[in-house]
């Protein structure tokens, strides 16, 4: 999930474990500037994910979930927050770029289920600065590319 607040943007990711885990949903702030309040970030995402539980249990049972009834039945209680340090950026402008770059290697290098104890994989020195900050003219340049292949169809 992006978060945009005072002209900076950071990342939550909410990692759900295999149904034999039954360490808890996690949630991950990762925040390039350290800017962003994380507790008030937790707060919020643990209640919307109470609020849409909440929701979901008030009707039919659920068929097909995707972590184990123990935690679902127990879900408001089963949200770990985990702080992680990431890379953080150089500069005042680059925030929305590390955003992508995190995106990026999470779904690169993270297990398909993220757990407590997959962790370890995002500290300080996941990725040098420098790489993140360099997806600008990559971006840059796709854009570019996308803009004449269209004016060439039309």
């Amino acid at each position: 999930i992006p978060i945009h607040e005072d002209l900076h943007w950071s990342l939550v990711i909410i990692c759900i474990p295999d149904k034999e885990d039954e360490s808890g949903l996690t949630i991950l702030h990762l925040d390039s500037l350290g800017l962003h309040p994380r507790d008030l970030i937790f707060s919020n995402i643990k209640r919307f994910l109470r609020d849409e539980w909440n929701y979901l249990n008030q009707d039919a049972p659920l068929l097909d979930l995707p972590i184990s009834e123990k935690i679902w039945n127990d879900l408001p209680n089963s949200i770990n927050e985990a702080e992680v340090q990431v890379p953080q950026q150089k500069n005042d402008f680059d925030c929305g770029l590390f955003v992508l770059f995190f995106i990026t290697r999470f779904i690169e290098e993270a297990p398909l289920r993220l757990t407590l104890k997959d962790l370890g994989m995002i500290h300080k020195k996941w990725f040098k600065p420098n790489e993140a900050s360099a997806l600008r003219p990559k971006i840059w340049n796709k854009l570019i590319d996308l803009f004449r292949n269209s004016n060439q169809t039309d």
